[in-house]
């Protein structure tokens, strides 16, 4: 593998918030270099959510904020 720009993006939503906390936490372990954001799905909720990540900014206009 190529050592460059590269980082995780992990998806969540509020019925797999315990597999995305395990995928979030376990990243570190394996590569503690590596970047993560989190995008946040549909009806989640911020103050539920104990991980120590960004968060990606939910979009409030164009394309994405319609999906």
């Amino acid at each position: 593998m190529t050592s460059g720009n590269f980082g995780v993006y992990a998806m969540t939503y509020r019925g797999d918030f315990h597999l995305s906390t395990v995928f979030v936490q376990s990243v570190p372990k394996v590569r503690p270099s590596l970047p993560i954001m989190i995008i946040l799905g549909e009806r989640f909720d911020l103050m539920d959510y104990p991980l120590d990540a960004p968060m990606l900014p939910v979009p409030q206009l164009g394309f994405w904020a319609e999906i």
